[in-house]
């Protein structure tokens, strides 16, 4: 199954040439979601956004790109594939896994995760 997924991500989803837009920034990290990514299929939303950090996380990644699966009239959404890299903006040595949790899950429309999916549903 990792390299049907690898595979998807390579050859389908380009995120490593992708031009990014900034949604959001803090102290911590910086957050993305790239347009071109942006696309609706039966109702669905489907994009890949980026969290760039200002520390590795446990002296490992820089960024993490995460490409979701929104449902726009629930407002709720499922996070299909995580790709972590030692480097910032998605740069350098890459992990890729598919999400564990398959469950919907819902962000506040007032946090940064509500309105990654608002911008994308709009």
């Amino acid at each position: 199954m990792k390299i049907l997924l690898t595979l998807f991500v390579l050859l389908f989803c380009n995120v490593a040439y992708a031009e990014w837009y900034k949604l959001s920034a803090d102290k911590n990290f910086d957050h993305y979601i790239e347009k071109e990514s942006i696309k609706k299929v039966d109702g669905f939303v489907y994009y890949w956004e980026m969290i760039d950090l200002k520390e590795r996380t446990q002296g490992k990644d820089l960024s993490i790109q995460v490409y979701k699966w929104v449902d726009c009239t629930l407002i709720r959404f499922k996070t299909l594939i995580y790709i972590f890299y030692d480097n910032n903006m998605g740069m350098g040595a890459a992990e890729i896994q598919e999400s564990e949790i398959k469950d919907w899950k819902y962000d506040p429309p007032d946090s940064i995760g509500g309105y990654a999916m608002n911008y994308a549903c709009k």
